[in-house]
C-alpha cells in the first residue's frame, strides 16, 4: 500500500515533468509549479530520511500533505491549460537536467515510503499516511 503510494506520486511527478519548458515561453507557469512540487518532494524525503521516530514521521508525512494539498489548485489549473502536455511519455530533451532530478528524486520518494512501513503500526503513521493517499 505505501509503495503504492510512492510510486503514484513518482508517476504524477512524471506526467507533471511533461508540463514544463526551460526559459521563458509558453510554459513558464507550468515550470513554476513544478518546481515547487519537486521542492516539495525533496524536503519530504529529507525529513523522513532525517526522521527516526514514528512521531517524527508522521509530523513530515502531515507537512508534506499540507504542501501537495496547498499545490494540488495549482497543478490542476496548469493540466486544464495546457492539457497538450499530459499526455507526454517523456520530457523533451531541453528537460533533461530535470528529469534526471526527478529520477534522482523518485529513488529518495521509495526509500522514504520504505522506512514508513517500518512504522506502519504506529497509530499516528497510519493516520499520516490516509491523509497523504486522500490528498485531492
Amino acid at each position: 500500500m505505501f509503495l503504492k503510494n510512492a510510486l503514484c506520486l513518482i508517476a504524477c511527478a512524471i506526467c507533471v515533468l511533461g508540463m514544463i519548458n526551460c526559459g521563458e515561453g509558453k510554459y513558464t507557469d507550468a515550470k513554476r509549479v513544478t518546481i515547487k512540487y519537486l521542492e516539495a518532494m525533496e524536503k519530504y524525503a529529507l525529513e523522513v530520511e532525517r526522521s527516526n521516530t514514528p512521531d517524527a514521521l508522521a509530523q513530515a508525512v502531515d507537512r508534506f500533505v499540507d504542501e501537495m494539498a496547498a499545490l494540488m489548485p495549482e497543478m490542476e489549473a496548469i493540466e486544464k491549460k495546457y492539457p497538450e502536455l499530459t499526455d507526454m511519455a517523456t520530457p523533451p530533451s531541453e528537460l533533461e537536467d530535470l528529469a534526471l532530478r526527478m529520477d534522482t528524486l523518485s529513488q529518495r520518494m521509495v526509500a522514504a515510503q520504505t522506512k514508513l512501513m517500518q512504522y506502519s503500526t504506529d497509530p499516528d503513521v497510519q493516520r499520516a499516511l490516509q491523509k497523504l493517499q486522500n490528498i485531492k
